[in-house]
């Protein structure tokens, strides 16, 4: 990439997110070093402008105010992304989403977008993958709670859910909303109510904190549990399968890069991660009396035992 295609005045990048700004600093620090290794420098050729933004009312009037300006626009997740594809603004887009932009149709393929936008996409099937890997381990369950919080609609995950359950007869999801603060009786007494016999635990964003206390939840009412953080293989779910995102900081400022130097983004890959962590915690499968399948074991990552892994 030649320095030439810099352009010369300075680029707003406009960080639009679903969460607040600190919980993105440490990210942002990250894409700015990765940015330096192409020759770009933070508060030289672009600065940050930082937006929390969950309505489409409040991206439109961010890149409303914009209008005219030298500015790319990085949408951290998928609400965010799916709010600036509805917008009128014809800005360069970097996205990380969750969701499947080609099925959404904000892409025309993943080789070549096509359009005004790419970005990263976090693997959209990995949560029928984490229920999937708790059928095989519990079986005989009929009726599965998917651990949703009530201030996230969980459109992803809910989708995935009706997603799983129209290919196994049977089978079906029920949607167990917790609230921040919950205490552990509460949660416990939500699990009982739904009548089931296995959960799946998306535990991102802001209910992240609250992991200890669901999971404390899901063993007083001996539940086995999937989640999608190796972390909350730990703290008490059966298996956790997590994305591997190490490669996406590097991607994302790649992607920002190209831009930066005059590239389209109708001309760069929608990249995706294809690895993914596995791990089983023996120590909860031993406590719910659940065997485990070798075959499973042998494709695990870590394995929790005796409080070690």
């Amino acid at each position: 990439m030649s320095s030439a295609a810099v352009p010369e005045s300075r680029v707003t990048i406009l960080v639009l997110s679903w969460f607040g700004e600190a919980e993105y600093r440490g990210h942002l620090r990250g894409v700015s070093e990765r940015l330096l290794r192409y020759g770009l420098r933070e508060g030289v050729d672009y600065a940050f402008e930082f937006h929390q933004t969950r309505s489409q009312g409040e991206v439109d009037r961010v890149v409303a105010a914009r209008r005219g300006c030298s500015c790319i626009v990085y949408s951290t997740n998928t609400s965010p992304a799916e709010f600036m594809f509805q917008s009128a603004s014809a800005l360069p887009h970097v996205f990380a989403t969750y969701s499947d932009p080609l099925a959404d149709g904000w892409i025309e393929s993943f080789r070549r977008p096509g359009g005004r936008a790419t970005g990263v996409v976090e693997m959209p099937l990995a949560h029928e993958k984490r229920l999937d890997l708790l059928l095989r381990l519990v079986p005989k369950a009929k009726r599965i709670a998917l651990v949703l919080e009530s201030s996230d609609n969980g459109d992803l995950p809910r989708e995935a859910a009706r997603r799983f359950v129209r290919e196994r007869p049977g089978i079906s999801v029920v949607e167990v909303w917790i609230t921040k603060g919950d205490s552990i009786d509460t949660l416990a007494g939500k699990l009982r109510a739904a009548r089931v016999q296995a959960a799946y635990v998306p535990l991102g964003g802001e209910l992240a904190e609250m992991a200890d206390e669901v999971f404390a939840a899901m063993a007083h009412e001996r539940l086995p549990a999937a989640a999608d953080r190796r972390a909350d293989g730990v703290r008490g779910a059966i298996v956790a399968l997590e994305v591997d995102r190490s490669p996406n900081l590097d991607w994302i400022a790649s992607q920002l890069a190209m831009i930066l130097r005059g590239a389209s983004p109708a001309d760069i890959p929608v990249l995706s991660p294809r690895r993914l962590i596995l791990m089983v915690n023996l120590d909860v499968s031993r406590a719910l009396g659940l065997d485990v399948p070798r075959s499973l074991l042998r494709q695990a990552d870590a394995i929790v035992s005796d409080g070690k892994y």
